[in-house]
């Protein structure tokens, strides 16, 4: 049974990785498959879009279109977690901002850690050392971790700014402290990692439809992954919940809009 560990560094741009120090993606990137122009969708904001990622359906159908208030998504919109559930798996998640416990029905996360760190430079770290934990003890099937940092900095001091840069390089050491727990575990050949973000940014925000917002990075890497392979078909983060689904075994919600991405697949 294979399983996957999915993270998000929110706002993180591709060229943002290519111009930070990021050994450990860059690792990944070596023995996984990956691509530096997946799309977001509109409207390109943090919320509309990790439902998005999880229900496969674009932000006009699901309804969620703002961060504000506690939005819920509409009846049709189904959750990769919740079909991940239903399927026999356990589910865990690791974030700091409660809006994403409306990415789940009630009672879907077998173990959840929702710290209040956010705002804080070590909060991906902090976030991490829970995720860590918890999933070299008990194994889950699916872990879903958030990493915020990088685009509160952005916010707050500008998307490429060195400010930016290092807090990439803040989400590159807590993804390496990952990396290196499943060594000392010996759980590469068990876990699938998939890292990608939800959006970029320009200047100091997110709200246009240019490149710099809407190419987002996708990195996989894990036993039925392909080694170096740079994909070279467009792709979607609305492709995200079809291939962890195929990853975890498990079909593909009916009214899912996204495809499999076949060609990071041994």
């Amino acid at each position: 049974m294979h399983k996957v560990i999915f993270i998000v560094i929110d706002g993180c741009r591709p060229d943002g990785i290519q111009a930070a120090r990021t050994p450990h993606l860059d690792h990944l990137i070596g023995r996984g498959a990956h691509t530096f122009t997946m799309q977001s969708v509109f409207p390109p904001i943090t919320h509309p879009a990790h439902v998005s990622i999880f229900t496969s359906i674009a932000p006009v159908t699901h309804g969620v279109l703002t961060n504000a208030g506690r939005p819920d998504p509409s009846a049709g919109a189904f959750s990769l977690l919740d079909l991940a559930k239903y399927g026999g798996k356990t589910v865990s998640g690791f974030f700091s901002w409660d809006h994403f416990t409306t990415l789940a029905a009630p009672g879907t996360f077998d173990f959840l850690v929702c710290s209040a760190t956010a705002g804080r430079d070590d909060n991906d770290l902090i976030i991490m050392r829970h995720a860590i934990r918890h999933i070299v003890a008990e194994q889950p099937d699916f872990s879903f971790i958030y990493l915020e940092h990088t685009d509160k900095t952005g916010h707050r001091h500008g998307y490429m700014s060195p400010e930016y840069l290092k807090a990439i390089e803040t989400a590159d050491t807590a993804i390496g402290n990952l990396t290196a727990a499943f060594d000392q575990a010996h759980l590469h050949d068990t876990y699938h990692i998939i890292i990608q973000s939800d959006h970029g940014g320009i200047d100091f925000d997110h709200n246009r439809i240019v490149p710099e917002v809407m190419n987002v990075p996708w990195i996989t890497a894990g036993p039925c992954i392909k080694n170096g392979h740079a994909i070279t078909a467009p792709t979607s983060i609305l492709d995200t919940a079809p291939t962890i689904a195929r990853l975890l075994e498990i079909p593909p919600h009916p009214s899912w809009q996204g495809k499999v991405i076949d060609e990071a697949l041994r």
